[in-house]
């Protein structure tokens, strides 16, 4: 999805169209596909709720954020820190859930414990940063090289523990 994502804001910003309105609807889309990926993770009637209302909770806000908040053509930045803060709850809930019922002698050998460690540590990381965005974003502060840098390095993370679990992934 992100590769679809990127492709499609490099061909429009080559085209010179203007490709922010694609960021809210790539975190709507990113949220939901990662909660489903929960469900199917964590089982149960309590876990099946929790994500489910989740999943309203952040089409409601994304509904009215777009619409009267920060608008289409933004960094969504609340919208973005919202998302985060859902990620790292349902990673800290899966955590949980494989501990208690870990199958594996080894943690480390499961490919879900390094997609969940991925997914807590970008989106924990990142929490501050997106809700943050806007004033970062200002030309005032001029604080977006320091913004990039925590982001990439975050994002780096992210890519090589998912990797990791790809790769442990092979090895089952």
């Amino acid at each position: 999805m992100a590769f679809i994502f990127e492709y499609t804001t490099t061909t429009l910003s080559v085209l010179k169209i203007h490709n922010l309105f694609l960021l809210p609807i790539f975190v709507y889309i990113e949220f939901f596909l990662l909660s489903v990926a929960y469900k199917k993770i964590m089982r149960g009637k309590n876990i099946n709720l929790i994500i489910s209302s989740m999943q309203l909770i952040l089409f409601v806000f994304w509904v009215v954020d777009i619409s009267w908040l920060e608008g289409l053509y933004s960094n969504v930045s609340i919208l973005r820190a919202l998302e985060s803060l859902l990620l790292t709850c349902l990673s800290l809930l899966a955590f949980n859930y494989l501990l208690t019922r870990l199958e594996d002698v080894s943690l480390t050998s499961n490919p879900v414990f390094w997609f969940n460690t991925a997914i807590l540590i970008y989106f924990a990381g990142n929490f501050f940063v997106f809700l943050f965005m806007n004033y970062i974003n200002n030309p005032v502060t001029n604080n977006m090289g320091e913004y990039l840098a925590i982001h990439s390095i975050l994002n780096i993370i992210y890519n090589i523990l998912l990797s990791i679990g790809i790769w442990n992934l092979k090895q089952k």
